[in-house]
């Protein structure tokens, strides 16, 4: 949840303004090729001096070191000299790092004694910011006086949440009284990885201390102190410094624009010690010192997605701040949220009985586009960063919840519908059996496969005994000889035409009646033929009315609007009307009779007249309609 949450914040921080003013900033970077032309790390202290010492000269503003230099130089001609002497209990020397013929020269002639106190002069030649680290031991701020930081607190701040740490690994004294600021030089990716944010304050014992890059912009700014601002009751919401509030959350952390590392600019140190920058290149700009050569130090991830090194991420930081491009996460804001989720979920709940499926793919949707937009809405203008995850998770959960609700009911009300048809199926049966009109069907040779109580009573011959006679051999006339002769042709001509045919019906009492009788095919996997007989010898109203009996019973099934299928006990199809074949769609070409239900249901699933809760778990729909 913490990942997706994080995420969300991204996408809405992706869509912000891209800044127009320059970048007020630049990277002085250690990297590979530094330390192949100068030598290995540490360099000593004179050379990192002789970079502060350039940057000087060519305007910049503030000087910020982006390491930590809390020990002395082990290699400055005055440490080596002291392990030199015969004193037996004066330290063993360490070897110095190796630097380039020229660097040494350059730097043995500016300063022959300690390298520490040529870095120190050189800092306090410029605006600087030097590095301090949190430590876990204790080390407090005490032990070496107070930091040249002053931090303050307005309000009654709750500090749980600010990092805390026992100590604090402070850089060498008088590095430290030769900078205007000193600050953390720590960054605290989020738990998924990624570098958002950088520090604002941290507290050591019952002290505050800012991160470097809010340091650097104290000095930038020519501010005397930064001012914590903390509302009461809640964590703080911002730092005020030089005039001007760089929001926090309730963290103390500063989120800042990492999209695009490449607007920052980057020169090599070796090529700024070379003489290689142009002066209007560095003037009036921020210079964070830095390393990036392999081995020193890891790249840091991210939101973007690029690696960047310590020092790229602090400049990105410190522009931010003083482009005002820092966006806001006030303490209050997971509350809102929560509310805000709270609220929609209320809402969806009571409006779920009038919302159908459509309704709720429509809600799902508006919350897709609605939530996010305005996440985006508040990075972009105001700048504050809201979480639409939380609050879309719980809509589009609860809007799932109604539809699974709404596809059982559906299912429901298919079962009790699927009951009705088979009961109208036995319904259709006595229907038939109680018809006073003779009702047959016939196979291609004319043979009988079914009569109801109406052809006993027309032909005389018990049901039972009827199966397997040919109908011409129960009639008489030109229609009964057509069958005789050519079975399926006439039988086909019959259905073709629509015609009523009469005939005399020979009866087993040997009594010959009139009557006629119609013929029709159903739409079976084998071809069946339904013949209607009526007696019509009696009045003309009962001549009437089996006429109407036989066009019901013709058109009966094909022409109820809604689809209609009759099965067996044995699960074949006896009978169904085209409307049924249209809503199995691509499937219908299976509706035949004597075809088993699941033969003609299997393609169903597959199909566009599908129903949804069959997508992509045809097999389980299948179990479940069996």
């Amino acid at each position: 949840m913490v990942s997706i949450r994080l995420r969300a914040l991204d996408l809405a921080a992706a869509f912000r303004p891209v800044p127009e003013r320059p970048p007020t900033v630049v990277v002085v970077d250690i990297d590979d090729k530094s330390l192949g032309v100068i030598g290995q790390w540490p360099w000593p202290r004179n050379v990192i001096g002789e970079i502060v010492e350039r940057l000087a000269q060519d305007g910049v503003e503030v000087v910020v070191l982006d390491m930590l230099l809390a020990e002395t130089d082990r290699t400055s001609p005055l440490r080596l000299s002291l392990a030199g002497s015969p004193n037996p209990e004066a330290p063993t020397a360490v070897p110095a790092p190796a630097v380039t013929v020229t660097a040494a020269a350059r730097a043995a002639a500016r300063q022959p004694g300690d390298h520490d106190t040529a870095l120190a002069e050189a800092l306090g030649a410029v605006p600087a910011v030097t590095g301090a680290a949190l430590s876990a031991v204790s080390l407090p701020i005490a032990t070496a006086g107070p930091l040249v930081s002053r931090f303050a607190v307005r309000g009654t701040a709750r500090l749980d949440h600010v990092p805390q740490s026992p100590g604090i690994v402070r850089p060498l004294a008088l590095l430290e009284v030769a900078s205007r600021g000193v600050g953390l030089v720590n960054l605290f990716p989020d738990p998924d990885g990624i570098l958002r944010t950088v520090p604002g304050a941290a507290a050591v014992g019952e002290s505050l201390v800012p991160g470097l890059a809010l340091e650097a912009v104290r000095i930038a700014l020519g501010a005397e102190s930064l001012v914590l601002e903390a509302p009461p009751g809640a964590g703080p919401d911002g730092v005020s410094v030089g005039g001007r509030l760089i929001p926090t959350d309730m963290r103390g952390r500063v989120w800042i624009d990492s999209r695009d590392p490449s607007r920052i600019p980057v020169v090599s140190a070796d090529r700024l010690l070379a003489g290689g920058v142009r002066a209007e290149d560095l003037a009036g700009r921020v210079a964070i010192v830095g390393a990036s050569a392999s081995g020193i130090a890891a790249p840091l991830r991210t939101a973007s997605g690029d690696g960047v090194s310590s020092a790229l991420f602090q400049a990105m930081a410190v522009d931010s701040m003083l482009d005002g491009r820092v966006l806001a996460r006030p303490p209050g804001a997971r509350s809102v949220e929560f509310v805000v989720a709270g609220a929609l979920g209320v809402g969806l709940v009571v409006a779920l009985p009038w919302l159908g499926l459509a309704g709720l793919g429509v809600t799902a949707v508006a919350l897709l586009l609605a939530l996010p937009a305005g996440a985006v809405v508040a990075a972009a203008i105001p700048g504050l960063l809201v979480d639409a995850s939380f609050p879309l998770l719980v809509g589009l959960s609860l809007a799932g919840c109604g539809a699974i609700l709404r596809v059982g009911e559906q299912n429901v009300v298919r079962r009790r519908q699927s009951e009705l048809l088979a009961q109208q199926g036995v319904y259709m049966r006595q229907v038939v059996d109680a018809s006073f009109d003779a009702i047959i069907t016939v196979d291609t040779e004319a043979r009988i496969r079914t009569a109801n109580a109406g052809a006993e009573r027309l032909f005389g011959v018990p049901m039972d005994r009827l199966p397997g006679t040919r109908i011409d051999t129960l009639l008489t006339g030109a229609w009964a000889d057509d069958v005789r002769y050519r079975s399926p042709g006439a039988l086909e001509d019959t259905v073709r035409g629509r015609q009523t045919v009469q005939a005399m019906v020979s009866r087993a009492d040997g009594d010959t009646v009139p009557a006629e009788l119609t013929v029709a095919e159903t739409a079976a996997v084998d071809r069946v033929f339904v013949i209607v007989l009526r007696y019509i010898g009696a009045r003309l109203d009962a001549e009437e009315a089996a006429r109407r009996a036989g066009e019901r019973l013709r058109d009966a099934v094909e022409r109820i609007t809604d689809g209609f299928a009759l099965l067996g006990p044995d699960r074949r199809l006896v009978i169904c009307n085209s409307r049924f074949v249209s809503m199995l769609g691509e499937a219908g070409v299976t509706a035949r009779p004597g075809v088993r239900f699941d033969v003609m249901m299997e393609r169903y699933p597959e199909t566009s007249c599908a129903p949804v809760d069959a997508a992509g778990r045809a097999d389980d729909w299948m179990r479940e309609r069996m």
